[in-house]
C-alpha cells in the first residue's frame, strides 16, 4: 500500500462484496455485499462530482455508513453533521462549509435549508438514492495529497464553529499509522459509540474497513452513553473511546465474564487515570490497551503509548497514563512555556476561511501546529499537563469556553459572561458566571442555549452577580471569582 493510490485500491478491494458481516445492530444486520451494492447506488449520484464537498446530515446507521464510504471512496470530501446539532449551529456550518451536496435522511431545519438554497447546494434524500435499482461501480479516484478528504467542525472562540480541513495526506497517514501500531486482526468487530461528527470516527470507521471488520453502532443516546449491551451482544473485539466512557463501564463493575471477546481498547481525548487503566487491564482483562493523543488539527493522533500493568506503579506520581512518544511522520517541539508544537504529515491545512492562522506558525522553514497543551518529558515519555488557553475537554470534546461565553452574552440584561471548568478527571463541568442586573436560573440559561450549543457545551452551574470584581489592570478578576464561588479544577 504505497501512496494514495495504493491505499484507495485497498479500500476499494475491501468493499467488494462478500458474505462477511459489515454492520451489526439489533435493528438489522448487513454484509459486505450489502455495502458494495449501497456504495454503487450512491455512486450513481457521486460519479458526477469531482473532489466536491458532501455534507452528510443523517442519523448513524447502515445507510449513513454507506454514504460516508461512498463519498470518501469516490474521492470527494466528507463533512459530517449530527442531526441533533442545534439548528442555528447547523445552519452556520452550511454557510461556512459551502457544500456542493447535502445527503440527508430527513427534511432539513428551516434555517439550514434556507442557507443551502442561498449558496446553491443540492439537497438529496438518502432514501431516494437507495431506491434506485442499479448502481455504478467506481474505480479508485485520482487524488493529490493536498486534496481535502474531510472537514470536521469544532468549537470556535467567536461563537461560530471552526471547520478543520483534513487533507488526503493527513487522513491516509493517520489510518496507516493505526494499522501499524494496533494489534488488529481480520474480521475484528468495532463498536462505534460516538458522534460521527467527532473526529474519533476516523480511527473507528476506516481501520475497521481496512481489516474487513464489522461496525457495531451505538445509535440512540442511551446506547452511546453506555455501549456495554452492544459490546456484549455483538461480541465486540475493539473499543475506541474516551476515558469518560471507560469510567462509566467501570461503575458497572463488569468483569471479563461478559467481555471475553474484547481484546483491544484505545483510550483518547482525555487523560486516562490509573484507576481506569487498572480496571481495563484487570477487570475487563483486555490484552492490548493503548493511549493515543492528538486533536482534530492533526487528524487526529500524533502520540501513542502501549499500556502495561507496570504503568500503574511507574506513573503513580502522575496518577494518569503518559501520552507516550510521537508517532512516525510527526515531529515535535516544546517551546519555552512547554507548549507542544507538532509538524509533519498529519498537520492539517488549517481552518476554513483562513481563520486561526496564529495556531500555525513557521520556524526555520517548518510549519508547526501550536496545540495549546502543556507537555513535559519525563522517564523517556511525554505527559500532557493540560491546556494553556481557554480550551477544555469534556467527554473527549474540545470546547472553547469563549464560544460558550459569547452565546451567554446574548441573554438579556447580561453585561458579561465568564465560564470556568470545574471538577477533575471524567467529571468536569462548565460553570457560568453572568454579570448584570438580571437573575437567571440554570434552567432558563440552558433553555436559551439549547438551539445554540450542543449538550456537552452546556453549563452545569450558573451564578449571577450584578458587578464583577476587577484586578489592577481593570480586567475582570477571574481569580477572585474562582475563590468566591469555590471553583476547583484539576
Amino acid at each position: 500500500m504505497h501512496g494514495l493510490s495504493g491505499f484507495y485500491e485497498e479500500m476499494h478491494r475491501r468493499t467488494r462484496g462478500t458474505d462477511a458481516p459489515f454492520y451489526l445492530h439489533a435493528k438489522g444486520e448487513h454484509t459486505y455485499k450489502d455495502l458494495e451494492r449501497s456504495i454503487q447506488l450512491f455512486n450513481t449520484y457521486l460519479s458526477e462530482l469531482k473532489k466536491a464537498r458532501v455534507l452528510i446530515f443523517s442519523e448513524k446507521g447502515f445507510e449513513t455508513y454507506s454514504a460516508v464510504f461512498a463519498t470518501v471512496l469516490s474521492g470527494n470530501c466528507w463533512i459530517p453533521i449530527n442531526p441533533n446539532t442545534p439548528a442555528q449551529r447547523a445552519a452556520d456550518i452550511v454557510m461556512l462549509a459551502e457544500p456542493d451536496l447535502i445527503l440527508t435522511d430527513r427534511t432539513l431545519p428551516a434555517d439550514m435549508a434556507a442557507n443551502a438554497k442561498c449558496i446553491g447546494t443540492d439537497v438529496v434524500l438518502i432514501s431516494d438514492i437507495l431506491s434506485r435499482t442499479k448502481g455504478i461501480p467506481l474505480p479508485p479516484p485520482d487524488l493529490n495529497a493536498s486534496d481535502l478528504a474531510m472537514i470536521y467542525f469544532t468549537s470556535g472562540s467567536t461563537g461560530l464553529p471552526k471547520g478543520v480541513m483534513i487533507s488526503q495526506e493527513n487522513f491516509v497517514a493517520n489510518v496507516r499509522n493505526i494499522l501499524s501500531l494496533v494489534a488488529l486482526e481480520e474480521g475484528d468487530r468495532f463498536v462505534d459509540c460516538h458522534d460521527l461528527a467527532f473526529v474519533i470516527s476516523i480511527p473507528v470507521l476506516f481501520p475497521c474497513l481496512m481489516v474487513g471488520g464489522a461496525l457495531v453502532p451505538c445509535i440512540q443516546p442511551q446506547e452511546q452513553f453506555m455501549p456495554l449491551p452492544n459490546i456484549i451482544k455483538h461480541r465486540v473485539n475493539v473499543l475506541i473511546t474516551v476515558p469518560s466512557t471507560l469510567a462509566r463501564v467501570q461503575k458497572q463493575e463488569l468483569t471479563q465474564k461478559g467481555l471475553k471477546n474484547l481484546k483491544v481498547v484505545i483510550s483518547c481525548g482525555e487523560p486516562m487515570h490509573l484507576d481506569v487503566l487498572a480496571y481495563v487491564l484487570d477487570g475487563m482483562k483486555v490484552p492490548s490497551v493503548y493511549n493515543f493523543y492528538g486533536s482534530t488539527e492533526v487528524a487526529p493522533w500524533t502520540f501513542h503509548h502501549v499500556c502495561r500493568p507496570a504503568d500503574i506503579d511507574t506513573y503513580k506520581r502522575f496518577n494518569y497514563v503518559p501520552i507516550g512518544k510521537p508517532i512516525a511522520g510527526n515531529k515535535i517541539l516544546l517551546d519555552e512555556e512547554s507548549e507542544l508544537l507538532v509538524s509533519g504529515v498529519q498537520v492539517t491545512p488549517g481552518y476554513l476561511g483562513g481563520i486561526g492562522t496564529d495556531k500555525f506558525v513557521h520556524r526555520d522553514g517548518i510549519r508547526w501546529y501550536r496545540t495549546g497543551d502543556k507537555v513535559i518529558f519525563e522517564d523517556g515519555v511525554y505527559f500532557c499537563k493540560g491546556r494553556l488557553d481557554s480550551q477544555i475537554k469534556i467527554g473527549g470534546y474540545r470546547i472553547e469556553l469563549l464560544d460558550v461565553e459569547s452565546h451567554l452574552r446574548t441573554l438579556s440584561g447580561t453585561d458579561a459572561a465568564l465560564c470556568f471548568a470545574e471538577g477533575e478527571g471524567t467529571v468536569k463541568r462548565i460553570v457560568a458566571i453572568l454579570i448584570g442586573q438580571q437573575e437567571y436560573s440554570l434552567l432558563a440559561v440552558r433553555n436559551h442555549l439549547k438551539d445554540r450549543l450542543s449538550p456537552y457545551m452546556m453549563p452545569r452551574r450558573v451564578h449571577c452577580i450584578p458587578i464583577a470584581p476587577l484586578n489592577k489592570s481593570g480586567k475582570i478578576d477571574r481569580t477572585s471569582l474562582i475563590k468566591k464561588f469555590k471553583l476547583v479544577a484539576k
